[in-house]
């Protein structure tokens, strides 16, 4: 409909004569229309999400040459006496006043520039978007034979067919635009007629029938043919870049801007490493809850065109770590941050730093797990993510080290586990409240009658209690996969109690079997340090509540220090050994004790014996013990 419109305007512009004004406001249409296909090329993602550009383009040369066609007769109709204004303000920048000089160079500016559109701008144009066309023709069998072989190897279902529709529609596309590409091309040839019809029409006229000299009629006419020349041609090198753009970029993904993101370090563009696609952030927009900033010589990682490996790594990080804990992790946003060294990333939790590390370009970083005898040459490092000894060895060393037993990771490898480390250590800080209500509601329907007993609703915990408890959990590295056996626990003792760590070490209790496995060795042994009697009734009698109702452990200052350095060798002993840090304590301690490392030792696990299950076997591989003077010590 929008196409017979357009026909129907052009053949009355064609047909019946127009105004002044009415030729004006065409003119100014006809350069905004171009402007307007010119500016949705560029915010374009794919070519082929404009699948309206060679219908546009067939109604922008119909209305160019119909507006031109009416120029050209309101020249020649009234002659000297033509008072179109924009035609007026184009002849008389071009060509100037009138003078003689002025009017030869204006003129000769003006066949110069119709030359450069004619046999470069015109011609370069058709000739891409023809190629263009052909090739796509070519390979468009290679690409429907895959899709039919992936469809009977059962790759793909018959009712997933997007990928057929998409590679019709890339068809139709190319053929169109080849088509509409030719008219338009066309089009110039006819266009450069009218300048020159105008001229030769317009003096014959003025010397046959108004008496006037030929240089007379020359200044009346050339300049207005020159203007309308020039407002004709200008809509249509917007068009023809619009064309160009499309053509040259059917290969690329993101819209304009993303690309040039990609050439330029100083064009900062942001990429999510969920499952979702490209979004666009603004200044304004709240930090983050997880980013990932990348140095410019990191980006080829997450460079789809070059496979982006770490963005793989990242959301089977992130599937993992649901699996695992409980917990979905937010998508993880990538950005490339000028203010880093080039081989440098930083990792950011709601903005503010987490960790920053350099790696080294070109080589493997190869960790020695404790075993090796023979060690080979290479740089020395750390291990980003865990502060172990580490080299920095290159590709023609890696097979040697790997026979010789030492862990060898690539750059996403690296990044991954540094990532993770840092994920697991504040999962409870990523848990809100919203992500709580979203976990409650992904077992609502099954668990409907125990939601809505524990929920405040019938007079249960808070969404926020809740969020507390399952965050206590996480700091823990408790998983919270299991919602229905928690809910279970806060919905019997909720009420009884507002206790929040009270809550935590009943629901602890509820997970046993599930604590057990965690710590547990493949023949279900379980590796404690235990705490001498007197020990741990020191640190229950020093409980006390602090200004936010916590019960901590108050010890003083100098036992405090003692208690934590003691404990740190014994668990350097444990490790040593091969085993996890593991502390077995009194249910009353056990909240009181973790309370007290929690600042130097997160990493240690203090379990209760209410949470030891049957089927695990207990191994004591050490006892801290309490002095005579009061100093701690370990047997």
């Amino acid at each position: 409909m929008v196409l017979y419109i357009s026909i129907l305007i052009a053949l009355i512009l064609v047909l019946l004569p127009i105004s002044v004004l009415v030729l004006d406001i065409l003119i100014a249409l006809n350069l905004l229309f171009a402007f307007i296909i010119l500016s949705i090329v560029i915010r374009c993602k794919k070519a082929t999400d404009f699948s309206l550009f060679p219908i546009f383009l067939l109604m922008f040369t119909l209305f160019n040459l119909a507006t031109n066609i009416s120029a050209a007769r309101l020249i020649l109709t009234k002659g000297a006496a033509f008072d179109g204004k924009l035609i007026h303000f184009a002849s008389l920048f071009i060509t100037g006043t009138g003078e003689a000089t002025h009017l030869i160079t204006g003129f000769a500016f003006f066949i110069l520039f119709l030359a450069l559109q004619f046999m470069l701008i015109r011609k370069g144009t058709a000739r891409v978007t023809e190629v263009a066309a052909r090739f796509f023709l070519d390979i468009m069998p290679g690409k429907q034979m895959a899709i039919d072989s992936e469809l009977n190897n059962g790759g793909i279902e018959e009712k997933d067919n997007a990928r057929k529709i998409a590679l019709s529609q890339e068809e139709n596309f190319y053929g169109s635009l080849d088509g509409a590409m030719r008219f338009l091309s066309g089009s110039e040839k006819f266009r450069i007629f009218i300048i020159v019809f105008t001229i030769l029409a317009g003096i014959l006229i003025s010397t046959k029938l108004q008496g006037e000299t030929i240089i007379n009629a020359a200044k009346i006419y050339i300049p207005f043919a020159v203007g309308n020349g020039i407002l004709s041609m200008l809509p249509v090198l917007l068009v023809f870049t619009a064309v160009a753009i499309v053509v040259n970029r059917i290969s690329s993904a993101g819209d304009f801007g993303v690309q040039i993101g990609k050439l330029f370090p100083f064009y900062s563009w942001k990429r999510d490493a969920g499952l979702n696609g490209d979004k666009i952030v603004n200044s304004s927009d709240p930090p983050d809850q997880l980013s990932l900033e990348l140095g410019f010589g990191l980006i080829p990682l997450v460079d789809k065109e070059k496979g982006a490996e770490l963005l793989e790594r990242i959301q089977g990080m992130r599937r993992q770590i649901a699996l695992d804990m409980g917990i979905v992790i937010p998508k993880i946003r990538i950005i490339d941050n000028v203010l880093l060294d080039s081989s440098e990333y930083c990792i950011k939790i709601c903005g503010v730093i987490m960790e920053k590390a350099n790696l080294r370009m070109g080589h493997y970083l190869c960790i020695n797990p404790g075993t090796i005898k023979e060690e080979i040459v290479g740089e020395k490092t750390k291990d980003p993510a865990f502060g172990l000894p580490a080299l920095w060895i290159t590709e023609d060393k890696k097979d040697e080290a790997k026979r010789a037993g030492y862990t060898v990771a690539d750059h996403p490898s690296i990044i991954t586990t540094h990532l993770t480390d840092i994920i697991m250590h504040h999962a409870a800080e990523l848990l809100g409240r919203q992500e709580t209500q979203n976990l409650i509601d992904s077992i609502s329907k099954d668990y409907s009658a125990l939601v809505k007993e524990a929920i405040a609703d019938n007079n249960g915990a808070t969404l926020g209690n809740i969020r507390k408890v399952l965050q206590g959990l996480l700091k823990e590295q408790v998983s919270i996969k299991n919602i229905p056996s928690i809910l279970e626990v806060i919905a019997d003792f909720d009420i009884k109690t507002t206790e929040i760590w009270f809550l935590i070490e009943k629901v602890r209790q509820a997970l046993s079997n599930q604590i057990c496995f965690q710590y547990a060795d493949e023949q279900r042994i379980l590796h404690v340090l235990t705490l001498e009697p007197s020990l741990g009734q020191m640190i229950f009698d020093s409980k006390a509540k602090d200004d936010s109702g916590e019960i901590i452990s108050v010890m003083e200052p100098k036992l405090h220090d003692i208690w934590v350095q003691t404990v740190k060798k014994y668990i350097k002993t444990v490790k040593d050994q091969g085993y996890s840090p593991v502390i077995l304590c009194s249910v009353q301690a056990r909240h009181l004790i973790k309370k007290s490392l929690d600042r130097e030792l997160p990493e240690v696990a203090v379990l209760s014996v209410a949470e030891i299950v049957s089927g695990y076997k207990i191994e004591s591989v050490g006892v801290i013990a309490l002095e005579k003077d009061g100093n701690l010590c370990s047997e």
